[in-house]
C-alpha cells in the first residue's frame, strides 16, 4: 500500500481505512468511478469529496469493507468536522 502524506483528519481516516482493508487508491477510484487523482487529493488534504462523491465513497467502502453505511458516514462526518 502506498503511503501518501496527509495534512488533515479526513485524509488520515481515509488512508487508515484503506490500509486496514488493503484497498489501493486504484481499486477505490475504480469502484467509485472516478480518477485516482481525486482519492490522492482527498488523502493529501488538498480537497474533500463533493456530496455526490461522498455518497459513492460510502457505498464503495461499504462494499469493500463490510462496514455499514451509517458507521462510515458517521466516521466521515467526524473527520470532516475535525478539519473545520
Amino acid at each position: 500500500m502506498t503511503r501518501i502524506r496527509t495534512t488533515n483528519t479526513f485524509g488520515a481516516w481515509l488512508q487508515k481505512t484503506m490500509t486496514k482493508h488493503n484497498i489501493s487508491v486504484y481499486i477505490l477510484a475504480k469502484t467509485i468511478g472516478i480518477d485516482k487523482r481525486y482519492i490522492t487529493h482527498w488523502i493529501q488534504g488538498t480537497a474533500h469529496p463533493r456530496l455526490q462523491n461522498t455518497v459513492f465513497l460510502v457505498i464503495s467502502l461499504e462494499r469493500l469493507t463490510n462496514i455499514s453505511r451509517l458507521d462510515l458516514l458517521d466516521e466521515i462526518c467526524q473527520a470532516v468536522l475535525n478539519d473545520s
